[in-house]
């Protein structure tokens, strides 16, 4: 192998162990989380990637207390609407608890 292809062959391998290192860094940061410890303002502080994640996550979780599958699109992106307002205007208010008010 030629000297150039050896400098762009080490470099990434060091861009790959260096993006590997900050996936597990950032999995360990987030390791055992309760989402019984999230406060709306958790939330509503969240990336907005990570915030869309969040919400599923909540979408989901009453779905399955409901024992159910099925779901539909627009009724789950109304009570995301109205997590969001109620979120923004309760800061202090527990995560779970505010999407509880919603997803009956």
């Amino acid at each position: 192998m030629n000297k150039g292809k050896t400098v762009v062959a080490a470099a990434a391998i060091s861009l790959s162990l260096v993006s590997f290192s900050g996936i597990v860094a950032a999995q360990e940061e987030t390791a055992d989380k309760n989402m019984n410890d999230y406060s709306c303002k958790d939330v509503m502080s969240f990336t907005v990637d990570n915030r869309e994640i969040a919400i599923a996550f909540l979408h989901g979780y009453f779905l399955g207390k409901q024992a159910t599958t099925e779901f539909n699109t627009d009724v789950l992106s109304k009570r995301a609407d109205q997590f969001v307002d109620y979120c923004l205007d309760n800061p202090t208010a527990k995560a779970l608890d505010s999407m509880a008010r919603f997803s009956k």
